[in-house]
């Protein structure tokens, strides 16, 4: 205690000795800026040096020294140093009045450290007397480029392509050319994208990057490093699911406390007449300052149709205790239910209440200062709050006076004057004092320049204005306290600057004025921190109270804002001041754009104009309103541009005006002002520029300032201190409010995320399909102008165009105001259809006609004839038969009439003809002006429940020149059995292709096809499994073509492309620690981890870093959450109990499960590599070390195959020395069958052969409870043997054994046996090097199309093209005959429907049982159906619970349920974890099946008309890594088949449905065929 209360003694004692002895002090050790040099100084032998604080790479450090008339010469050395060694060094011979700038080039490639600048002057005849020397640390500041970045929208959703522009200035405001890197980082800061040492366009990079379909939420960054400077912008990722049915609410974003009540619609999304009818409750909730939570105040329910309109008086709205309601955010939700689809959606809006109340805000610092018989300025405005802009109409009618007054040093007030500004109406009045004044600025930007002559003897000026509302006569006053400058006995400069606005290639001018005799005074240009200029100003008088005038020349190094600075050396004191002037540093030449939309009657093409100066770089950007009306900061605006280039400052030190609109209509405006000196003395006058001073004169320092420096603080200007860490946190420190004074406004921020996210985004938000039709990047032709053609989308809808140029010398240019450009074409038609049906069903086109602007139209809309589809008659009464409708299969014609502005639906119901693939339906629409014409695609897929047989085997020519394999087909040439009440097959259901490829690994897909579980595994999988299968076989097919020398660039950079969009994908299933979940409501377990920190680890690559980068932080992530969860003893094993991948799990074998899976991670641990994370890298090889001695324990008491090979494995991976025993043990567990090895827990039946006319025909093989193990534990043992650079007969024979094992023609059993296999085939490949003699030609004939065949020549050049024939006639049997040398591998694949329970594909085991049962509503003939779905585990071979599983069941064509209903049923069902629709089957994922019955409900709804549905659809429950566990079910949806097409409304012909339309079929009289010639002619014409 005592020692603290001595050190308190000794600290107080020191700050009174420099507050009342020593105002002007050595600030060496807290304020190393200020540098004062004890030593002999006179009134003709002081100096002074000044030098930035800050230094940037790539730019020129200036120092000034300035010595007093009559000084000897002197010899003055600088030295700018890094970390003791010296980067650069001037000198220069400084002569009284003459200062002498010394100028050093930074280099460019500078990087931070301890930055230092020496000072030293030499004096005498030789120049070798040392005078003085100081030293100062400098600031290293990175920045040197204003780099902005523009995105085409603020917010996205799922799979959308987010577009973006860097645009990056010099200071001299000309483009930057070197190249920079460019990252993506998703909301957890991990690498998604790089693009490495990009070159710009005239400083312009425009790149793309698209979203995955299941993104991380939150805000992703722009990353953009220009040398060691890093600039982010940022853009926001949700998952929005679009629905049938969607409305907004449109209110404004912000209402005055005053306005009677809130207003606003309720809108759908869709035209007016396509909602039926339906019911709306509209709430109004209120979050006041105070409050958590929103609290209801207003209900009410209502009929709607389309529109709904509301207006809530704001005297409902709860008022804060404080009795107002400034600050509440009131929020509008409403519910709407739709009738006609019957379902609800609920949407919100929010608005925030603000002071309607006029402010009057001095612009510039909190707490200014006046000099002493000097005149002081500046500039208040007129607005609302958050500097909304007023009414022009209240800036005229309303009164604004502006008075001063001066407390002088004997307490004495003195009147200055006043100004006033009356009303524009009017007449005569007090409007003299006005005189100066720019009324017309005043009366149309609310902004106002002030100024008042202050006494000499004045201590204080209150500078008070007060406007008077011209409706309420109600005043809004404020007053502006200015304190009194403090310089030494009275010596004062002042200076001023008589421009507003300079601009580049001009003057600006000054005017000093001093109170002391002046011969001549330095003056400093500075901007961006950095000296740019210096001069010495010489004066012609050397009276008192002289004024000196004095040009500056303004160059681009000092937009936006330059600062004079101007000092003089008066006998021992150094007096200086200083101002700061805006620069015009935008649109410097003008550009403009526009959109002609005179190239088209019908008006679906645009035009859009551009015209800038040549040579420039054009980009051009649009948005939807309801995204322009967000002002989410996307665009280039030049209020954003402007605050961007200050930040070279780091905060403000110019006055600026920002006005915004209230209704967001319009961009934020930010102007800059001139700024007189915020600083109160000469010190921090330096101090506040970033100057350094050095010299040997006396610097004033304000007494409190002196005080706050020795604490190692920062100075409030009226009183008191501040930590200098502290300046502008956000948090007031000061009772002025000095810390927070001239900061970047934090409100700002806040408000934009406000508009962002104070509304449900719907699809119109993020507008996935339309938003992005004009983004476009121009270079400019050597006409200075170009004609961009652009197809306008077929929606109504205003648009908002920006558009900006970039010009190699005169930099960068915008439109300030963004284009409004409403797109309505007169007339067109949109076309509606379920992408996919079965094969016999009935399905509607709906083609809906908008007629917006011709008068009421009378159309002739026609339905080509097609061989694909007929149109379906609909009889007298709607009468149309259910199963074989009567059909037209020639043109169909009808008559409609659509008023304007209105729309008209006309449903066309046809039938495929074809019994499987794609068909196009296009209609045209005709009138006596316009023709419009829409197509859409339409797949038709079999019926009944589709069964996959496949064949696969490898042709080995290696030893023989002629192989020949006979490929049975399992089907007879007619589904019908006689004298049978079923069938074999259904009728156009068979499909069978033959796939031949070279080489061992199996084929490669072309580049246009993404690589999938739905593509190579024919399952629609989802979560972390699915994304990680994407990214390995992309991985291994790109190595497998890279290791054999086949890889060309488009395959390569497609899968790439893939492997980014994976990667994107996966860090959605990433926990913020590290852990990897399974699915998206699921948690992270070791299995998923491991495999997935595998997988990720395996895709690094240095050769295509440049196009697909492995963020190491994701690495040391999951590794660091690995190592978290080992065991003492080294092992690994899931606490929880939760193992993804049952086959892990070993029954009643504890030390083989844990084995499995402590190999499996140690694999994980081992691919990693090195990891740069603190300790990280030690602890990774202890853990290694700890799992390897585990393995190696347990060695002898493995006795499991797959334990086993995976262990092998991981030894000869980490070079253990029982590699070779273990090697030894896997060797004699082998099982050696014919031709073929494996290894296998259980035998594995082979492919059946069945011999006819001493033909061996191999049949397609069936599902085997150990095929997908046995597969991965092959695959394993492969590998061992590639490790081993084994030359036995064994590798070739497994992947003999392989290649028969593939269920699919890209993949083989489950997703991870096939990475696994995938890999193992790669290793093979690489070092078999059959491409180097392969020469096959291969013959493949059906017996069913005896006059057709197909001849595959092999080569190197060729090995692995994809080759796939379809086989027409699918029965009978296929040959293949091989001839040459080399491998292929064969493969056949058959899919055929079945409608009978006996046909179903059967498991060896029933492991699972599934129960489902649907219930139809009456609501619009079954419109809705209710699924309730029951699983339940059998308790396969002991197992206590399933592994992951996955439930498909096939949806009614035409039914459908949206993503985010479906996430619902998820939270009211814990057993679920994800699910994934699409349009013909919806799919549940679970972590696991128990053995009692977990039973949940959902509903799917019919979203397009569909009649005749199909009997049967299947439902399919399986283990998702051993789907050969399996229970395969039939739906029977008889109630749905016995529809028909009027039943399903799915017709215009139908009576009693919502779009019945009287006109009937075209019946050719003689005038109707008449009128039919006229309208055709006419249209041809």
């Amino acid at each position: 205690m005592l020692a603290w209360i001595f050190f308190g003694v000794h600290l107080f004692s020191i700050a009174c000795a420099y507050v009342f002895n020593n105002e002007v002090t050595e600030l060496w050790d807290t304020r190393p800026e200020i540098r004062r040099i004890d030593g002999p100084a006179s009134e003709h032998q002081n100096y002074v040096i000044t030098a930035s604080k800050i230094i940037r790479p790539g730019t020129t450090y200036s120092v000034v020294a300035s010595f007093t008339l009559g000084s000897e010469e002197t010899l003055v050395k600088c030295y700018v140093s890094k970390d003791g060694v010296n980067l650069a060094i001037a000198s220069g011979i400084a002569e009284g009045g003459q200062p002498v700038s010394l100028q050093m080039q930074i280099p460019v490639e500078s990087t931070p450290g301890s930055y230092s600048l020496k000072v030293e002057g030499y004096t005498g005849a030789e120049k070798n007397a040392l005078s003085f020397s100081a030293t100062s640390p400098l600031q290293f500041s990175p920045e040197f480029l204003t780099i902005l970045t523009e995105t085409s929208r603020a917010a996205y959703m799922n799979s959308m392509t987010v577009l973006f522009r860097v645009v990056m200035l010099q200071i001299g405001l000309k483009p930057h050319g070197d190249p920079v890197d460019i990252t993506i980082l998703n909301p957890d800061g991990y690498i998604m994208r790089r693009w490495p040492s990009r070159y710009s366009t005239a400083g312009v990079i425009s790149l793309s990057y698209k979203l995955p379909s299941l993104p991380k939420e939150g805000t992703w960054t722009i990353r953009v490093q220009a040398g060691m400077q890093v600039h982010n912008s940022t853009f926001i990722v949700e998952q929005y699911f679009i629905p049938q049915f969607e409305f907004t609410i449109e209110s404004p974003p912000y209402i005055f406390a005053s306005d009677e009540s809130l207003s606003g619609t309720i809108t759908s999304q869709f035209h007016p007449a396509k909602i039926k009818f339906g019911d709306i409750t509209v709430r109004c909730l209120a979050k006041r300052t105070s409050d958590i939570a929103f609290k209801e105040f207003y209900n009410k329910t209502e009929r709607w149709n389309h529109k709904f309109k509301f207006s809530i008086p704001l005297k409902q709205v709860p008022i804060s205790p404080g009795g107002s309601t400034l600050g509440t955010i009131l929020r509008i939700e409403a519910t709407v239910y739709n009738g006609y689809l019957g379902e609800a959606r609920t949407s919100f809006a929010e608005t925030k209440i603000v002071d309607p109340a006029v402010r009057i805000t001095f612009l510039g610092p909190r707490n200014p200062f006046f000099k002493p018989g000097s005149r002081f300025s500046g500039y208040l405005a007129v607005s609302h709050e958050h500097s909304f802009k007023m009414a022009k109409s209240l800036l005229e009618l309303g009164t604004l006076r502006v008075k001063a007054y001066a407390t002088l040093d004997k307490g004495v007030k003195q009147y200055l004057g006043e100004i006033y500004i009356p009303s524009a109406n009017s007449k005569g009045g007090r409007d003299s004092t006005a005189s100066g004044v720019d009324l017309k600025k005043y009366r149309t930007e609310g902004l106002m320049h002030f100024g008042f002559d202050v006494p000499f003897d004045a201590e204080e000026v209150r500078v008070i204005a007060t406007y008077v509302h011209p409706k309420n006569g109600k005043m809004s006053s404020n007053e502006l306290i200015v304190n009194r400058a403090s310089y030494p006995d009275n010596q004062i400069i002042s200076l001023s600057s008589s421009s507003e606005e300079a601009d580049i290639g001009e003057f600006a001018v000054f005017h000093l004025k001093a109170n002391f005799p002046l011969e001549f005074f330095s003056y400093l240009v500075i901007s961006k921190g950095l000296v740019l200029y210096s001069n010495t100003a010489y004066s012609e008088f050397t009276s008192q109270r002289n004024v000196i005038t004095f040009t500056v020349p303004i160059s681009a190094e000092m937009a936006p804002t330059f600062t004079v600075l101007a000092y003089v050396l008066n006998g021992n004191f150094l007096v200086a001041d200083s101002v700061t002037v805006p620069v015009k540093s935008i649109s410097r030449y003008e550009m403009s754009a526009r959109m002609r939309r005179h190239k088209c009657k019908n008006k679906p093409t645009l035009q859009l104009y551009t015209e800038t100066k040549l040579g420039s770089f054009v980009g051009i950007s649009v948005l939807r309103s309801i995204q322009f009306e967000t002002q989410g900061g996307n665009i280039l605006t030049g209020g954003k541009i402007l605050k961007e280039m200050q930040k070279f400052d780091g905060h403000f030190l110019v006055d600026r005006h920002i006005k915004r609109a209230v209704d967001g209509l319009a961009a934020e405006t930010v102007r800059f002002l001139p700024s007189r000196n915020r600083s109160p003395d000469t010190g921090r006058t330096f101090l506040e520029n970033n100057m350094i001073i050095i010299t040997n004169a006396e610097v004033h320092i304000e007494r409190n300032a002196v005080y706050c420096f020795h604490l190692g603080k920062d100075a409030c200007l009226t009183g008191g201190c501040y930590d200098r860490e502290r300046r502008c946190d956000g948090i007031i420190d000061c009772e002025d409010q000095t810390d927070e004074d001239g900061c970047f406004d934090k409100e700002d921020e806040e408000d934009r995320l406000f508009r962002v996210h104070r509304r449900t985004k719907d699809s119109d938000h993020f507008d996935p399909r339309d938003g992005d039709w004009i983004w476009h990047d121009i270079p400019m032709s050597d006409d200075g102008f170009e004609f961009q053609d652009t197809k306008a989308p077929p929606v109504n809808e205003v648009w908002y165009i920006s558009a900006f140029s970039m010009h190699p010398e005169l930099g960068l240019s915008i439109v300030e105001k963004s284009i409004r450009f409403p797109v309505a074409r007169p007339f067109y038609v949109v076309l509606e259809s379920t992408p996919v049906v079965r094969r016999g069903e009935t399905v509607t086109v709906k083609a809906i006609l908008v007629n917006n602007k011709l008068p009421e139209a009378n159309l002739l809309l026609t339905l080509p004839a097609s061989k694909d589809y007929a149109m379906v008659v609909v009889g007298k009464g709607g009468d149309v038969q259910r199963y074989s409708p009567e059909i037209l299969r020639g043109q169909h014609q009808h008559f409609v009439s659509v008023p304007m502005g209105s729309m008209v639906e006309v449903d066309l119901p046809i039938v495929p003809l074809v019994e499987r693939g794609k068909i196009k339906v296009t209609v045209t629409v005709s009138t006596f002006i316009v023709r419009a014409k829409a197509s859409i695609q339409i797949e038709i897929q079999p019926e009944g429940i589709i069964l996959h047989r496949h064949m696969s085997m490898l042709l080995d020519a290696k030893s023989r020149s002629r192989v020949t394999r006979f490929l049975d087909i399992p089907l007879q040439d007619t589904p019908v059995i006689p004298f049978f009440n079923f069938r074999r097959f259904v009728f156009g259901s068979p499909k069978a292709h033959v796939t031949v490829s070279g080489d061992v690994f199996g084929p490669i897909l072309p580049s246009n096809e993404r690589l999938s579980t739905t593509r190579l595994l024919e399952r629609d999988l989802k979560g972390v499994e699915a994304e990680l299968f994407s990214l390995g076989v992309n991985l291994w097919t790109i190595q497998y073509l890279r290791l054999t020398d086949q890889l060309k660039p488009k395959l390569l950079y497609s899968g790439l492309k893939a492997m980014n969009l994976a990667l994107a994908g996966l860090s959605e299933f990433i926990s913020y620690d590290g852990g990897v979940r399974l699915f998206k409501y699921s948690r992270p377990t070791l299995w998923s981890t491991a495999w997935a920190l595998r997988i990720i680890s395996q895709s690094e690559y240095q050769d295509w870093e440049n196009h697909f980068l492995i963020d190491r932080n994701v690495l040391s992530h999951m590794a660091d959450w690995l190592i978290k969860r080992q065991a003492f003893d080294g092992s690994f094993m899931d606490n929880g109990g939760e193992i993804n991948d049952r086959r892990i799990v070993s029954q009643g074998d504890s030390v083989t499960s844990t084995c499995i899976l402590t190999a499996h991670v140690l694999i994980s641990l081992k691919t990693v590599g090195t990891v740069s994370s603190g300790n990280l890298e030690e602890r990774l090889s202890i853990s290694r070390v700890k799992a390897l001695s585990y393995l190696e324990k347990k060695l002898g008491l493995l006795q499991d195959p797959y334990a086993l090979a995976i262990t092998t494995y991981v030894l000869y991976l980490t070079g253990s020395s029982l590699r070779e025993v273990a090697y030894g043990a896997l060797h004699l567990s082998r099982i050696q069958e014919g031709s073929f090895i494996y290894w296998s827990r259980t035998k594995v039946p082979p492919t059946k052969v069945v011999y006819e006319n001493q033909r061996p025909f191999w049949q397609p093989r069936m599902p085997n409870e150990s095929n997908s193990l046995a597969v991965e534990t092959s695959s394993y043992a492969l590998l061992v043997y590639m490790l081993r650079d084994s030359t036995s007969y064994v590798p070739g024979k497994v992947v003999a054994w392989l290649n028969t094992m593939r269920t699919v023609d890209g993949g083989f059993v489950s997703s991870t046996d096939t990475l696994v296999a995938l890999q193992a085939l790669t290793e093979f490949a690489n070092r078999a090097r059959l491409q180097d003699v392969t020469d096959l030609r291969v013959n493949v004939e059906a017996s069913a199309s005896p006059n057709k065949s197909w001849n595959i020549a092999i080569g190197q050049n060729d090995l692995s093209q994809f080759r796939r024939f379809p086989i027409d006639n699918v029965w009978g049997h296929v040959t293949a005959v091989a001839k040459g040398a080399g491998q292929a591998v064969l493969q056949m694949d058959i899919q055929y429907g079945i409608d009978w329970y006996e046909l179903l594909d059967k498991p060896e085991k029933k492991v699972f049982d599934l129960n489902i049962r649907e219930e139809y509503s009456r609501f619009r003939n079954k419109s809705l159906v209710n699924v309730e779905v029951c699983v339940r585990w059998l308790q396969s071979d002991g197992s206590r619970l399933s592994g992951a599983t996955v439930l498909e069941v096939d949806l009614p064509s035409g039914y459908g349920i949206v993503e985010s209903d479906a996430y619902e049923v998820i939270r009211q069902t814990p057993v679920i974890h994800d699910v994934r629709p699409t349009p013909l089957t919806v799919s549940w994922f679970f972590e696991k099946v128990t053995p009692t019955f977990s039973c949940f409900n959902y509903t799917v709804k019919r979203w397009f008309a569909v009649a005749n549905h199909t009997r049967y659809r299947k439902a399919k429950i399986y283990e998702m890594f051993s789907p050969e566990n399996f229970e395969l079910i039939m739906v029977d949806s008889t109630d749905l088949q016995v529809l028909d097409v009027c039943q399903v409304c799915g017709s215009y012909q139908c009576p009693y449905c919502p779009m019945y339309n009287l006109t009937t079929r075209l019946r050719f009289s003689a005038f109707s065929l008449l009128f039919f010639v006229l309208i055709f002619y006419i249209t041809l014409k």
